[in-house]
């Protein structure tokens, strides 16, 4: 019984051994490929001007957001603020007078035709004829061409043809 005493008592320190071992390597190659080092820089106190910058990822959200669009649908010609540049709204009541920043500019061009085909159909009524004053002139007896003289006769036939 000693014998089989001393070998369960050998048996339970070799694998308390192998069971520490396996545990050690483990948190080993945990620690190493897990998480690497910190680089410290260590340094004298000094006055200096800060020449490290600090880069992190973030949103810049408005004070005020403002949606830009406009009445008509147009060509953009021109855009002339960069974005981030400072803008007014104007102020037509300061000494002198601030002008509104202009945006963007549109390209007129389209726009100009469509109103000048509106002017031209809001105009073309008043110069033509109604109906009614068609109508009167129809039922106006024609002159006979037989009453007048020759000469005038041949003046009226051309005149109506």
């Amino acid at each position: 019984m000693k014998r089989y005493f001393k070998t369960t008592i050998a048996a339970a320190v070799v694998l308390t051994l192998v069971a520490v071992f396996v545990v050690q390597s483990y948190v080993k190659r945990k620690i190493k490929g897990g998480q690497k080092a910190t680089a410290v820089r260590i340094e004298v106190i000094e006055l200096a001007q800060l020449v490290e910058f600090v880069t992190a990822p973030g949103m810049i959200e408005p004070m005020t957001k403002v949606d830009i669009s406009a009445k008509v649908s147009a060509r953009l010609v021109e855009l002339p603020f960069e974005e981030g540049r400072r803008v007014t709204k104007g102020d037509p009541d300061a000494e002198p007078p601030i002008p509104a920043s202009v945006l963007i500019r549109l390209d007129s061009k389209d726009l100009d035709t469509i109103m000048a085909g509106e002017e031209l159909i809001k105009a073309k009524p008043a110069q033509s004829p109604s109906e009614e004053e068609r109508k009167e002139e129809q039922a106006e007896p024609q002159e006979s061409t037989a009453e007048l003289p020759e000469e005038e006769r041949d003046a009226a036939g051309k005149v109506q043809t």
